[in-house]
């Protein structure tokens, strides 16, 4: 069996620490994709797109713009994508407004 890494990792997240924060998830999954990068790997983050998500540390940083239709059961959102590069990871926002109307990453209330 060879010890050799994959070349490219995808992770999804709720959280990632410095960008969209609640509790330890943000760390693990932060933690997880900088040291897979600093070992050479392409890695590629998919983040919610909330309204309060820090995005003055991301570089390159490209705001949404087509919309794609992605269904999950028998509904269909519009969905689009903005994306750029948070410490030698690839961070890919996916945009919703579902998204955009949250104050924090785990609200469930009416309000």
């Amino acid at each position: 069996m060879s010890s050799a890494l994959p070349e490219l990792f995808w992770f999804v997240s709720r959280e990632y620490g410095g960008i969209a924060e609640a509790g330890g998830v943000k760390s693990v999954v932060r933690a997880l994709c900088e040291e897979l990068a600093k070992r050479g790997c392409r890695v590629t983050a998919l983040v919610p797109l909330y309204a309060f998500a820090d995005r003055s540390a991301v570089e390159n940083y490209r705001a949404p713009a087509e919309t794609y239709p992605v269904q999950v059961g028998d509904k269909t959102y519009p969905v689009s994508f903005a994306s750029g590069a948070f410490h030698g990871v690839e961070i890919v926002f996916v945009a919703h407004e579902l998204f955009r109307s949250r104050r924090a990453v785990y609200t469930y209330t009416a309000e």
